[in-house]
């Protein structure tokens, strides 16, 4: 197999993008999460009043 190390390359280069593409998703969800709590206590903090 001559073009195994090019095969090895595309391989490692796909998981890689893949494999950030999830960090980024993941650091995306967590800021949305906390921007959602503070929507929620902005909104009780309204109906209290």
């Amino acid at each position: 197999m001559e073009n195994g190390g090019y095969l090895l390359a595309a391989f490692v280069t796909v998981w890689a993008v893949v494999f950030i593409y999830v960090l980024f998703l993941s650091a995306r969800q967590a800021k949305l999460k906390k921007e959602i709590e503070a929507l929620k206590l902005g909104l009780k903090e309204k109906t209290i009043k």
